[in-house]
């Protein structure tokens, strides 16, 4: 399960430049709460 909630968190994770800061906090709040929930 682990396993699989670091895959899930990879394949979402995004880098994108000159995104808003709050933009980019939701964004990884989403990754966080979706690889949580794929365990």
């Amino acid at each position: 399960d682990e396993a699989t909630s670091l895959i899930t968190s990879g394949f979402l994770n995004l880098d994108i430049p000159f995104l808003p800061e709050i933009i980019d906090k939701h964004i990884k709040e989403v990754i966080q709460i979706t690889s949580k929930e794929s365990m």
